[in-house]
């Protein structure tokens, strides 16, 4: 019995090691990918408030759907897929805190590296 223990020390450690965006289930968009995501929608929902200015409401909208679908195209997903995911990601505020966090940091890489 004694035995067991350090095992199950060793066990629990291990566990508590790993890291919440080791730990997002295969079902949803993984965090990296997410970060991506977010970062181009972001794009998508500056271009399309840029857009707000200049042309006709309904213009925008088929536009801005258009983008999405793009977005969604360019990393292997559907929208369903970004919503449950977006939703996974909301039920664990620290890690949505991350997930912005990250996009943010890649919104800015991409923003520096335009202005080069």
């Amino acid at each position: 019995m004694y035995k067991a223990i350090p095992v199950l020390i060793v066990l629990t450690l291990l566990a508590a090691c790993n890291s919440s965006e080791d730990a997002v289930p295969a079902q949803y968009v993984q965090f990296d990918t997410m970060v991506l995501i977010m970062a181009d929608i972001q794009v998508v929902e500056a271009k399309g408030n840029l857009a707000r200015n200049g042309s006709m409401v309904e213009d925008n909208k088929v536009g801005i759907k258009t983008d999405y679908e793009q977005v969604f195209f360019n990393y292997h997903t559907s929208q369903a897929r970004f919503d449950s995911s977006y939703t996974y990601y909301a039920r664990n505020p620290k890690l949505l805190d991350k997930l912005y966090e990250k996009s943010i940091e890649e919104l800015n890489r991409r923003n520096t590296q335009a202005l080069k």
